[in-house]
């Protein structure tokens, strides 16, 4: 097994774990603070797991690298510093404003890498994503200066740019969808190349398989096909 695939097995193993020990919590008798405090770290391993873990397909991928870095690191410090203040009752209120600024930016980075890595429609990676970005990246800018500042009187724009930023990312899920429905071709079959007398098509209702003759065999979710002449 590769090290891509044993991590991502260790992933959801770790969100999996995570869940069970909630549940485990939630259920016990006596909930008290003991109980809270687990519930609320599960929840922190799970959003700071999943930006963490976002920044990383990016990388992988070898897109936006610069914010998968970013949210990466912002996943990790996000855990620590959270986890360490719910556990500890000494924490002030120069803390928490810390730990609220490293939140919503970690917030901002989970919406653009995770936006980055379903959105594939070149139209919407120039128009819509780049838009939902900039909204998400001000939000958590002027989400900061409200944090630090003490200073409400920005919350209208900070409700507004959330809303943008949700906004773009259903835009974006729907018309990606949208486009690729009026793309598919109407034919059953279309015509791919030709490699001597041999000639390819693709197939509808084929998904994830190629038919060589009479024999069909079914492709991994990250294979593709490749034709070579024979030399």
């Amino acid at each position: 097994m590769s090290i891509r695939r044993l991590f991502w097995l260790g992933a959801a193993i770790l969100f999996s774990v995570a869940a069970l020990v909630a549940i485990g919590a939630v259920l016990s008798a006596g909930f008290g603070s003991t109980q809270e405090h687990i519930v609320l770290t599960c929840v922190i391993a799970f959003v700071a797991g999943g930006t963490a873990l976002a920044g990383l397909a990016c990388l992988d991928r070898r897109v936006i690298e610069p914010v998968g870095w970013a949210a990466v690191a912002l996943g990790l410090a996000s855990f620590v510093v959270y986890t360490a203040g719910i556990w500890q009752d000494s924490t002030g209120d120069s803390y928490w404003k810390a730990a609220g600024v490293l939140g919503v930016w970690t917030l901002a980075a989970l919406v653009v890498t995770t936006l980055r890595l379903f959105a594939s429609s070149p139209r919407l990676l120039g128009t819509v994503v780049p838009a939902t970005w900039s909204a998400a990246v001000l939000g958590a800018a002027a989400g900061s200066e409200m944090i630090l500042s003490e200073d409400s009187d920005p919350w209208k724009l900070v409700v507004v740019l959330v809303i943008l930023s949700v906004l773009g990312y259903a835009l974006t899920y729907v018309l990606q969808r949208f486009w690729a429905a009026a793309d598919t071709p109407t034919t059953a079959e279309r015509l791919l190349g030709r490699l001597g007398d041999v000639e390819v098509f693709a197939v509808r209702g084929e998904g994830r398989s190629v038919t060589i003759g009479s024999s069909r065999m079914r492709l991994a979710s990250s294979e593709g096909i490749i034709l070579r002449e024979r030399t």
